[in-house]
């Protein structure tokens, strides 16, 4: 890779290139999750943590992006493309000690989708490329790639090639239905599978376009035949800013774009001339009413800001107290129980299935020694007969046990301390008050107009 890439350079005359860097489909792990809305903040954070389920790399394994296919409600749906990072960095190291630095990593499936969708403004297709012993077909939405197939052709068998092929479109395109898109389809096949053009548009009754009658509005110095749309499609990807492809080499970390400074300070110089054009006139004509005002302002803004804190301070006390108090009435020994289990559960121990009844509680998890939780559990007062209801399994990966425990509750032992949450509970209902006799009193005293401020 190294010598060709410099064998072009030389042919091109280019002396200080920006590489990116195209892997195969079989390199690439293309997964889609969901995860609450609430992420969207950390999201990088969120996915690095997710990678071992998500993929059979963790984070650190993998060079990996995303990209927000759709949010509805309190929903993301994310595309996650990983690639073992083992794979990649041979590649990019030898470049690097060639004097060749890769700025981008991506798949070479999603270089060809920016190229079609450059070419047509098409962003919803399904590419297949058919080759002599093998196919992949990757489906586009939004210009994401979304989704990928792929399979073995037998040489010199057309037949078996037609029903694999077309099933790989058929799955694609029921795929793209479920989300009420009719995608284009576009074929890329070798000189020895071009009959299946003609075979699979008879099959699937659908129109197919071949890449190699398109116009990709591209120059180049060779031919149109010598064209490698996969590599071609890599580098539009990387200079085209409407592009939704990967790339690998980010982890996931979003740039954010930076404003350009001539047009800002373009921009500052004309607002700050409007201002002072319309702000000249009114400011002769009302100015000593405006310098009455603002030092009544002056006078009663402290006063005002604290009553504004303690209204504020009170209405966030009183939401919490009251949703502790609903969530009481309704389990009041679930949110004791629960509170407990945090307390005794240790760092590195997580559940994955909480029950509890009126009797008993029953907990399943993992932890880096199952064994180590029937002490501390049989030592809390909320429970007894602590027990375990299955054999526990270690967990090669994880490298920890799979455990299922169940206890029963020590009802006396919760309405115990239930009792002196109560008294503390009061108490806050007394300093809330006190609160609110201090907040009416100083509404009495200032008075603050907003709109004159």
């Amino acid at each position: 890779v190294t010598s060709s890439l410099a064998l072009s350079l030389n042919e091109f005359g280019v002396s200080d290139p920006e590489i990116t860097l195209g892997i195969p489909k079989a390199w690439i792990v293309l997964r889609a999750a969901e995860f609450p809305s609430t992420i969207r903040e950390n999201i990088a954070g969120v996915i690095a943590g997710e990678m071992d389920r998500l993929t059979p790399f963790t984070a650190d394994e993998a060079l990996f992006d995303f990209r927000v296919l759709r949010e509805e409600g309190d929903r993301l749906t994310v595309v996650v493309m990983a690639v073992r990072a083992s794979s990649v960095m041979p590649y990019i190291n030898d470049l690097k000690e060639s004097g060749y630095n890769v700025s981008r990593v991506t798949a070479s499936l999603s270089g060809l989708g920016a190229l079609y969708q450059h070419t047509n403004q098409n962003a919803d297709n399904i590419i297949l490329e058919a080759g002599d012993n093998e196919y992949v077909g990757s489906l586009f939405i939004d210009g994401f790639l979304r989704k990928t197939l792929s399979g073995v052709l037998k040489p010199g068998d057309d037949e078996s090639g037609l029903v694999a092929v077309s099933e790989c479109v058929r799955v694609l395109s029921d795929t793209a239905g479920q989300e009420g898109i009719s995608p284009e389809i576009v074929a890329i096949f070798s000189e020895n599978r071009d009959t299946l053009k003609g075979l699979l548009e008879s099959r699937i009754e659908s129109p197919v376009r071949t890449m190699e009658g398109i116009d990709t509005k591209l120059e180049f110095s060779g031919t149109a035949d010598e064209i490698p749309y996969a590599a071609t499609g890599c580098a539009v990807q990387s200079m085209w800013p409407d592009s939704q492809g990967y790339n690998l080499l980010k982890k996931g970390i979003i740039e954010r774009e930076k404003t350009p400074v001539v047009l800002s300070l373009i921009l500052i110089t004309a607002l700050v001339s409007a201002w002072i054009f319309h702000m000249a006139y009114p400011i002769k004509l009302e100015g000593k009413r405006l310098e009455s005002i603002s030092n009544q302002i002056n006078l009663t803004r402290d006063e005002a800001r604290e009553v504004e804190a303690l209204k504020k301070e009170i209405d966030t006390i009183a939401s919490e107290i009251a949703a502790l108090e609903n969530f009481k009435e309704e389990f009041p020994m679930r949110i004791d129980m629960v509170k407990e289990l945090t307390d005794i559960i240790p760092d590195g121990a997580y559940l994955t299935k909480l029950r509890i009844t009126a009797e008993t509680v029953e907990i399943e998890g993992n932890a880096g020694s199952a064994i180590e939780l029937l002490p501390k559990l049989d030592a809390s007062g909320y429970v007894s007969k602590v027990e375990f209801t299955s054999p526990t399994i270690r967990d090669a990966k994880t490298n920890s046990d799979r455990f299922r425990i169940k206890m029963e509750i020590e009802k006396e032992k919760i309405e115990s301390e239930r009792e002196k949450m109560e008294i503390e509970r009061e108490k806050i209902e007394t300093e809330t008050g006190k609160m609110d006799t201090e907040r009416e009193k100083m509404k009495g005293t200032y008075s603050v107009d907003d709109t004159e401020e």
